[in-house]
């Protein structure tokens, strides 16, 4: 073998290598975040995108908060504070609803935006017309639609109130996460819906730790 050909040949079997190499680190991610429940890093902002904060967030308003995202547009992002339970009965916040006896654990705190307005994400497994956040998790805007499910006898595990939301303008958030302040998960209904919503953010953030490694 000439010297120009063993030089071509060590190029090529170095290159199959590498892809080799690749293949099975790649694979070993997904193995990795399929032994998680199947929940893996997020890649972008787009609704139901969750937001875990950092252990380094010293932001009161979100420390070690876990954020589903409701809207991702040019303009800037929205999202609901999913681990502030309060124990605040649902009609205080809207009183005279015509429900009888709301379930308790209803009312989180959504963020420190519009403190004086209610939103709600409910849980379905059928389709909606309300705004879709992620399959199977609706967005309720309006206290027509909040009552409607209420009176249905929805409880914690499918139907959640939330007072204020978390908001930041264009590129703001990105700019957030470049430097380090949140960690992105793909969400799904029950992370939403967790029962054990005082304990989302721990678990979560030692999740984000290890698929991140």
């Amino acid at each position: 073998m000439t010297a120009a050909a063993r030089r071509t040949w060590i190029v090529c079997l170095t290159v199959a290598v590498a892809i080799v190499l690749s293949a099975g680190l790649l694979a070993g991610e997904r193995s990795s975040a399929a032994g998680q429940g199947g929940r893996r890093l997020a890649v972008d902002l787009a609704p139901g995108t969750l937001l875990v904060a950092s252990r380094g967030l010293g932001d009161r308003n979100f420390f070690e908060t876990v954020v589903v995202l409701i809207a991702a547009t040019k303009d800037g992002t929205a999202g609901l504070v999913l681990n502030r339970q309060t124990k605040v009965a649902i009609e205080r916040i809207l009183p005279g609803l015509p429900v009888a006896k709301p379930a308790p654990g209803l009312v989180f705190l959504g963020g420190p935006v519009e403190m004086t307005a209610a939103r709600a994400l409910v849980r379905s497994v059928t389709a909606r017309r309300d705004l879709r956040v992620l399959d199977g998790v609706y967005l309720l805007d309006s206290r027509e639609k909040i009552a409607d499910d209420l009176s249905a006898g929805a409880g914690p595990d499918r139907f959640r109130l939330y007072v204020g939301f978390a908001g930041w303008g264009a590129g703001q958030l990105e700019r957030e996460i470049a430097a380090g302040a949140w960690h992105l998960l793909d969400g799904d209904a029950s992370a939403i819906f967790d029962p054990a919503p005082d304990t989302l953010w721990r678990r979560l953030i030692r999740l984000t730790e290890g698929l991140a490694a």
